[in-house]
């Protein structure tokens, strides 16, 4: 048993060391469009867009444009968005389904749909995501993405 412990302390450790975060952080501007909520307010229905900047750690910034729909049924918060990240004439899509949530819940999982030069690194990664929205329709947003080393230290030497 002590033996079987040992091995997965080591594992976790060396797959700790293993292991490298992608983050980006958005700002931008909100717009929620096309709202139905019925009278009893139990249900609510719109469509989102949001326009933004983006920096990450990998010193790559640029543009992000966000569409999707959500809705908050007898009190839970469901969503499907996509969002495009550009850099220069790279890309990364970042695909959000939420379902079950509280609405007053700022922390959504996402995963990373699709990406090309730099980016390619992260396609199929699973990741986190802390969103702040700010009064009149801004908004703060930091994702961070778990990923092998490797992985990171390509994205990060990534030549054109």
């Amino acid at each position: 048993m002590k033996t079987l412990f040992k091995i997965i302390i080591t594992f976790f450790m060396v797959s700790s060391v293993f292991a490298a975060e992608f983050t980006f952080e958005a700002y931008g501007v909100n717009n929620m469009q096309n709202s139905v909520v019925t009278k009893s307010e139990e249900y609510t229905y719109f469509s989102f867009i949001n326009e933004g900047v983006i920096i990450t750690n990998i010193d790559r910034v640029g543009e992000s444009h966000c569409a999707g729909g959500l809705n908050i049924s007898k009190g839970k918060m469901h969503s499907d968005i996509l969002c495009e990240n550009i850099s220069g004439k790279y890309y990364f899509y970042t695909k959000y389904t939420n379902s079950n949530m509280d609405p007053a819940s700022n922390i959504f999982k996402f995963e990373i749909a699709d990406g090309t030069g730099p980016f390619v690194e992260l396609v199929g990664q699973k990741c986190t995501a802390a969103y702040l929205p700010i009064e009149s329709n801004k908004y703060l947003f930091k994702g961070k993405c778990n990923i092998p080393d490797a992985n990171f230290q390509r994205m990060k030497n990534f030549k054109d």
